[in-house]
């Protein structure tokens, strides 16, 4: 037996920390993935030359690999053997790792990693929404992060862009959404503090945290109002004034970092109109939104030069992501 399962990367445009609490949110998939394989005993006894010229024998990060990840995989494959009714044990065979989202920090790594053992768990290996993958997968991930909004495994198991709502049983409801025309590029800086890190910060400050809390809730209804609102020729610039109302409001809470509080500065001259962190924040991914595709290019080819005459580093590179009032056609 053979089975594979696939989970996507993400980006939170609105919305982070304050959906743990049950706010609104808006995000996006990315094109990149984390693409699982599980062979059960019997095809393991194959032959080995057979194996090691298959692309099924990738070593990236699997359970017989030394360290962390190995524990952290076999706790992740012993929960999901707990969650489901399901004879076959997943804690045999050969797993292997073909591709992987990057681990920089807010891209959701570990929900994708966790969406892929859910759709091998669960026999469902389509790469589209389900919701008894997210109800799985978001189970799994509170392994990596405690509490969790559910969002970030419901984004890892979608395709596209769409809006998340509390729900009262079960994962975060789920509204497929189509933004107008915007141009956006996304990166990543180092990191100096976890996610799960960042959320003890805000539950050791709740009362405080929670006007703001509200605010980036609204913030995210606010870019759904003007999304639905159909396409305009002011959206870019309506959306990216609610991306720094966001970003201030992330920074009072001591989420941004020096260095991407500089990038954001740095991308405005060369002519960027906003900017904000997208995820756990204290480093990690980050968006920066242009007025026109032109303006994009223009900040891609000009803002890597500045970074570098400072010596800012980043952990993953700028890349351009373009909405354009349709669905993805990722080719991944």
């Amino acid at each position: 037996m053979i089975r594979k399962g696939v989970g996507l990367g993400k980006l939170i445009l609105f919305g982070e920390h304050s959906a743990v609490y049950g706010f609104p949110a808006i995000g996006t998939t990315l094109p990149f993935k984390t693409e699982l394989c599980w062979m059960s005993e019997e095809v393991e006894s194959i032959d080995l030359e057979t194996r090691q010229e298959s692309h099924l024998k990738s070593s990236v990060k699997t359970p017989n690999e030394a360290g962390e990840d190995r524990i952290v995989f076999l706790k992740l494959l012993r929960k999901a053997q707990s969650e489901i009714a399901d004879s076959v044990n997943f804690e045999t065979g050969i797993w292997s790792r073909i591709k992987g989202v990057p681990r920089t920090g807010g891209f959701g790594s570990s929900a994708a990693l966790c969406v892929a053992i859910s759709r091998i768990a669960l026999n469902r290996p389509m790469q589209e929404y389900d919701e008894q993958v997210h109800n799985l997968a978001s189970r799994l991930e509170t392994l990596f992060h405690g509490r969790t909004s559910g969002i970030d495994a419901g984004m890892a198991c979608d395709n596209g862009a769409s809006a998340w709502f509390k729900s009262s049983e079960g994962p975060p409801r789920r509204k497929t959404i189509l933004i107008p025309k915007w141009h956006i590029i996304y990166g990543a800086t180092h990191r100096h503090q976890s996610t799960l890190d960042s959320i003890l910060q805000l539950e050791q400050r709740r009362k405080q945290s929670m006007l703001s809390m509200a605010n980036l809730g609204k913030i995210a209804v606010d870019f759904l109002d003007i999304v639905e609102s159909g396409p305009r020729e002011n959206f870019a610039s309506l959306a990216s004034s609610l991306v720094n109302h966001a970003q201030e409001i992330l920074a009072s809470l001591d989420l941004s970092s020096p260095s991407l509080d500089r990038i954001i500065e740095l991308a405005k001259i060369c002519g960027a109109n906003g900017g904000k962190l997208s995820g756990g924040g204290a480093g990690g991914a980050f968006f920066i939104c242009a007025q026109n595709r032109r303006i994009r290019d223009e900040i891609l080819k000009l803002l890597p030069h500045y970074l570098a005459k400072e010596g800012i580093n980043l952990s993953s590179s700028l890349k351009p992501l373009d909405f354009k009032g349709k669905p993805f056609d990722f080719n991944i």
